[in-house]
């Protein structure tokens, strides 16, 4: 990959001027959002315009990184991590495969939230399908207790 032409943030990378320590939930819902997507890589150490800062100490990040990524994700994505230099600047891409296992979860503050970036799924079609999995849900349900109704209380009724 050729970092000089990232030149915009996407569904494909993200980017981070500097690993927020105190707020690991920033860069983990990108983590669960690739990891239930098409896969996709943070770079820390580039910011929002991606203009190159730099990292100082990329070791340490890579350490936190693992760690907040145990702690927090469930189950656990398949990540790398990638140091590079850009003009003498120590930057880290943190690349995420594409899950084999979704939904990946952000488990944290109390909460439990798969992220997913915008995708050709319209937020319409979405509702529709919450709604036919609802409805064929009420529906077995119905039938459940149709059929216990009919067989198992008609047997008992029969049996007097």
């Amino acid at each position: 990959m050729d970092l000089n032409s990232l030149i915009a943030e996407c569904t494909a990378y993200d980017f981070k001027q500097m690993l927020e320590e105190k707020k690991p939930k920033s860069w983990l819902k990108s983590v669960s959002a690739f990891a239930n997507g098409l896969g996709g890589s943070l770079f820390f150490g580039i910011d929002n315009d991606g203009i190159v800062k730099g990292l100082d100490d990329v070791q340490h990040i890579c350490e936190y990184i693992s760690s907040k990524i145990r702690d927090y994700m469930d189950p656990l994505p398949e990540v790398e991590m990638i140091p590079h230099d850009m003009d003498g600047l120590r930057i880290l891409q943190l690349k995420v495969n594409v899950g084999h296992y979704t939904p990946y979860y952000y488990v944290g503050d109390g909460q439990r939230i798969a992220f997913e970036f915008a995708s050709w799924i319209s937020m319409e079609f979405k509702l529709y399908l919450i709604k036919e999995f609802q409805r064929l849900k009420e529906e077995e349900l119905d039938f459940i207790i149709n059929y216990d109704i009919k067989y198992r209380m008609g047997d008992e009724l029969n049996e007097e």
